[in-house]
């Protein structure tokens, strides 16, 4: 009788025989989802220092990506000063395939990177879905 008049008036008694507002298991419940999102909300900052450093890194090899394409442009400039029409189309194809093979690795780096990214994001999603 006296358990049901306390639980009339919003008051439970716990395990410990403490006097509680809430229910033992709400209460139980409240600090795992406090302790989950304390977890989560961890996760989600290192993720986004993790993306931070991959999109530093990407602007990093934009830069040098660039940096080729002001010396390619350079050597096609040398290119126009020479007389021999042999000698400019031979310069023009390596150039070509010189930044082709710079964009195959920049692009490989990148391919790298967000196969990382992926690969992390999975095994986030695959740890959010696990059951509790």
């Amino acid at each position: 009788m006296g358990d049901s008049f306390l639980t009339k008036t919003g008051l439970h008694i716990d395990d410990l025989n403490k006097i509680r507002l809430l229910e033992p298991e709400l209460s139980d419940a409240s600090e795992q989802l406090k302790v989950e999102c304390r977890n989560f909300s961890e996760k989600i900052s290192s993720f986004k220092e993790f993306i931070e450093n991959v999109v530093e890194t990407l602007e990093q090899l934009s830069n040098m990506v660039d940096e080729e394409r002001l010396r390619a442009m350079a050597s096609r400039s040398a290119l126009s000063n020479l007389g021999s029409q042999k000698q400019s189309e031979n310069q023009q194809l390596m150039i070509l395939i010189h930044e082709k093979t710079i964009e195959l690795q920049r692009l490989q780096v990148e391919l790298q990177s967000l196969s990382a990214v992926e690969r992390q994001q999975k095994e986030y999603l695959d740890r959010l879905s696990l059951p509790l």
